[in-house]
């Protein structure tokens, strides 16, 4: 039997978010295959309970970005562990490039998870620039950023590789119910508290849902991303026709539990990649409601999987609420048809077979340097 070739699967945090779990998704998956996995965290700590204990794990905690001290322990692991190739997830590629310039044989493979591309400033750009011409390759997880990032790039070494969701972590585990107390139509959106996720509106669409199935019960799930949206998401829910009609439930860890008790998922995004929300949706079997933003419309099929709305728009979004709500048979339809659509298009298999060979390439291209 070879010996497995070591990656270092890098990101800055672990707070909750989709490129959070997507880093510890790939680094457990990638255990029974040929390559040995590592995964390095620079600065702030998370949830890491999902990370497989074969994964070795390093943390940094990095104060700032001069420091130097974190910096010489990342070298030091990189070396110790012969690490092949340096799997930087988002902005943790400037940190992962600077190690590499120690190491003639170590590759580093930029994975861009989002990037508002039109709202970038000027020096942004020149920095992603850099980055995607100094790293060995970039995966991108829409057809947008893959275009944008092939660009800047102007040479071979970019792919599009979809999110997928890892199912063995991914199944609710029976036990008793914990959302009973918010009625038999339940909606629910998965998304951490910040500008591009645009629940003001969902807010707004809620309203009038309201006026037309006043039983209905919106479901937040999420990490406060920013204070000051935060606040004002909460002012908003203080009014009259929402209290009691929508309740945030903070970060959670049971995701998939609440999914099972869930008739229907929404994800009213300005701006996404590609959403896992969508995939951990379609596995639980919802009705799904997504803005026609980033890889949503491949996700939900052009809308056969799912029913697809202009970002921003808060009626056609109240509409399709809805709709179904009202139309149970619709609802089960839609669920089952992106429930086969995940599994049989974003599985951890079919992910991991495409993301292995681009490591096997990336080798083959350091060793012939």
């Amino acid at each position: 039997m070879s010996e497995k070739i070591p990656v270092l699967h890098i990101i800055d945090s672990l707070n909750a978010g989709g490129a959070e779990r997507m880093a510890v998704n790939l680094a457990n998956v990638l255990i029974p295959t040929r390559f040995e996995t590592h995964f390095c965290v620079t600065r702030q700590l998370g949830p890491v309970d999902h990370l497989d204990p074969a994964v070795s794990f390093l943390h940094l905690g990095r104060r700032n970005r001069f420091d130097l001290h974190a910096f010489y322990r990342c070298v030091r692991y990189v070396r110790q562990h012969r690490i092949r190739i340096i799997h930087a997830h988002s902005t943790s590629v400037y940190f992962a490039l600077l190690v590499a310039l120690f190491f003639r044989n170590t590759s580093v493979l930029w994975h861009v998870h989002g990037i508002e591309t039109e709202k970038l400033a000027a020096f942004k750009r020149i920095f992603y620039g850099l980055a995607a011409r100094y790293a060995g390759g970039v995966i991108c997880v829409s057809r947008k950023l893959t275009d944008w990032v092939s660009m800047l790039r102007k040479k071979n070494g970019v792919w599009y590789l979809p999110n997928f969701i890892q199912t063995s972590l991914n199944h609710g585990q029976a036990g008793a119910r914990i959302l009973d107390a918010y009625g038999s139509q339940k909606v629910i959106c998965v998304s951490n508290l910040r500008h591009p996720k645009d629940h003001l509106t969902l807010l707004n669409a809620w309203r009038a849902v309201l006026k037309v199935c006043p039983d209905a019960h919106l479901l937040l799930v999420g990490a406060i991303g920013g204070q000051d949206y935060a606040d004002q998401l909460f002012k908003v829910l203080e009014e009259k026709v929402l209290n009691g009609r929508v309740t945030w439930l903070g970060q959670r860890s049971d995701v998939p539990d609440l999914l099972k008790e869930c008739q229907m998922g929404v994800l009213s995004s300005r701006s996404e990649g590609f959403p896992l929300t969508l995939l951990e949706y379609g596995w639980a079997g919802l009705g799904v409601i997504a803005t026609d933003v980033g890889q949503c419309g491949e996700i939900l099929d052009n809308g056969k999987a799912g029913i697809l709305v202009s970002p921003g728009d808060a009626n056609a979004l109240a509409n399709a609420l809805v709709r179904l709500l009202q139309q149970p048979g619709l609802r089960q339809t839609l669920g089952e048809n992106l429930r086969q659509r995940v599994k049989n298009n974003y599985s951890q298999e079919i992910i991991m077979t495409q993301l292995t060979d681009i490591y096997t390439q990336l080798i083959s291209e350091s060793e012939t340097a």
